[in-house]
C-alpha cells in the first residue's frame, strides 16, 4: 500500500466556500486555521474568501513546498503503518493506493467508502503525521463495518452528538494508537479529543482490552452502543 500526496489549489477555493461550516464544526475557532493565517482571525468568511482568491498563488507555493516535507516525513513510516493496521484490525486494506490533499482549510477529512483523505500543510510534524494515520485508519475502519452490514448514507453525516456508530469510529484512532502493542510512535492521547465521544469511549475500552480478536471487539462493543 501507497500513500501519495497532491495540492489541488482549486479543490481549496471550493472547501474556503464552506468556512462557515468549518466554523460550527469547530464551535467557532477552527485553532489550526487561525494560529496560521493570524492575519483572518475576526475576519468574515466573505473576507477570507477573497483573501484566498487574492493570494492563490502564493498560498499554492506554499502548499507544494509543505507537500515535499510531509511527504518526506511519511515515506519512512508508510510500509509499517500499513502493515501494522493490518495486523491489529485483521483486516485488509481495501485498495493498493491511497490519495491525500494537502489543504489549507480543513484540519483533516477523509472521503468516506474510498481512497481520498486531507490534512493541513500547516500543522507541525508530530499533527500533520497523527491526522493522516488517523483519518486513513477512519477508511480502514468503515470498510470493515461494511462487512458487519453498518453502512453510513449522506444523511447519517449530518448529527455527529446523537450518531454513535460515528462517535464509535471517533474512539478508534485512541485505541489503537494508546492502547494497543502498535509499533509505531504517533501523537495521541490516552482518550479522544473530541469530548462528546470520551463517554462512549470509557465504556468500550474495557471490552477492547479483553478482547480475543478486533472482529470479536467490533461485536462486542457495538452490543453495548446498541
Amino acid at each position: 500500500m501507497k500513500l501519495n500526496f497532491s495540492v489541488d489549489m482549486n479543490l481549496c477555493l471550493k472547501e474556503i466556500k464552506d468556512f462557515d461550516k468549518i466554523r460550527r464544526i469547530y464551535e467557532g475557532n477552527p485553532y489550526y486555521f487561525f494560529y496560521h493565517y493570524k492575519n483572518l482571525k475576526g475576519k468574515s468568511t466573505k473576507e477570507i474568501i477573497k483573501f484566498f482568491k487574492n493570494n492563490k498563488k502564493e498560498i499554492e507555493r506554499k502548499l507544494l513546498k509543505k507537500k515535499k516535507l510531509i511527504e518526506k516525513a511519511w515515506m519512512p513510516i508508510n510500509n509499517i503503518f500499513f502493515s501494522e493496521i493490518e495486523r491489529i484490525t485483521e483486516n485488509k486494506w481495501k485498495y493498493k493506493n491511497y490519495e491525500c490533499h494537502v489543504c489549507c482549510v480543513w484540519g483533516g477529512w477523509y472521503d468516506e467508502y474510498r481512497n481520498k483523505i486531507a490534512v493541513f500543510a500547516f500543522f507541525n510534524k508530530a499533527d500533520y503525521l497523527a491526522v493522516i494515520a488517523e483519518e486513513l485508519l477512519h477508511l480502514h475502519f468503515w470498510e470493515i463495518m461494511k462487512k458487519l452490514k453498518i453502512e453510513m448514507k449522506d444523511k447519517d453525516w449530518r448529527n455527529f452528538k446523537d450518531n454513535f456508530y460515528w462517535q464509535f469510529s471517533e474512539c478508534m484512532p485512541c485505541l489503537i494508537f494508546s492502547h494497543s502493542d502498535i509499533k509505531i510512535k504517533l501523537k495521541f492521547g490516552k482518550y479522544p479529543e473530541w469530548k462528546h465521544v470520551r463517554k462512549l469511549f470509557k465504556k468500550i475500552k474495557p471490552i477492547w482490552e479483553n478482547r480475543k480478536n478486533f472482529m470479536d471487539f467490533l461485536r462486542k462493543a457495538l452490543k453495548v452502543l446498541t
